[in-house]
Formats: structure tokens, C-alpha cells, sequence
């Protein structure tokens, strides 16, 4: 809650303990509720997600194809049993190699693969 945000802030302040990542002013990202029945995202085509292999915990993956190669990235939340793969304009999640409504994903999930999609595009 807001309230144990601002406690647990001054109480790291007042011991002059300074976070080497953000966790209480983290962004916290949604999907809208009518989209909870979807079961991916569509991403901006123009938007170079070739930074995600980059970010920790992501894979960048490629097959070779019409001599050329293909490339998707894929990231797992092992304690959820959740997988995420952005390829081709579109952001999907997968349970059992099944894919998932978008609102059944796990809150913290869909806010860390939101969040690193957004850093793409600022």
C-alpha cells in the first residue's frame, strides 16, 4: 500500500539507505481490463525489441530462414511456470506451451515484461 511505501522510504532514509535499483518508486504497469481476454499484445513494428536480449533474464533466440534469420526473444518466470515470447510485432504469454489470456498472467509478471517493453520504446 501507499502507507507502508512511506514508511519503509523514511525508514531508509532516516538510515541513509539508498536502493541500487528502484523497488518502493518501481512503476507498477497494467494491461487495460478489456484486453484481459486477449491472448497477446500487438507491438509497435517500428520499435527495435533487439534491445530485450540485452536486459537480464531475457534470451534473444534465431533460426535461419530464406537466407536470412528470424529472431524472437523469450524470457521465463519459473516460479509462475510462465514463459513470455516477443516476435513479430506481438508479446504473448505461454503456460504448458499453451497460451495464455492476458489476465491470467500473474500481476507481477505483466507489469516486469510491460515494463521492459516501454523501455524499448522511450
Amino acid at each position: 500500500s501507499q502507507e507502508d511505501k512511506a514508511v519503509w522510504g523514511e525508514l531508509f532514509s532516516d538510515y541513509e539507505v539508498f536502493p541500487a535499483f528502484p523497488q518502493l518508486n518501481r512503476e507498477i504497469y497494467r494491461i487495460e481490463p478489456e484486453k484481459a481476454e486477449d491472448t497477446e499484445i500487438k507491438l509497435h513494428e517500428k520499435d527495435d525489441y533487439t534491445y530485450l536480449g540485452y536486459k537480464p533474464g531475457w534470451i534473444r533466440r534465431h533460426q535461419s530462414e530464406d537466407q536470412g534469420y528470424l529472431t524472437w526473444h523469450t524470457r521465463s518466470f519459473p516460479t509462475q511456470k510462465v514463459s513470455v515470447t516477443v516476435e513479430y510485432g506481438s508479446c504473448y504469454f505461454s503456460a504448458a506451451r499453451k497460451r495464455l489470456e492476458l489476465g491470467a498472467v500473474d500481476p507481477l509478471v505483466m507489469s516486469e515484461v510491460l515494463r521492459d517493453l516501454a523501455a524499448v520504446r522511450d
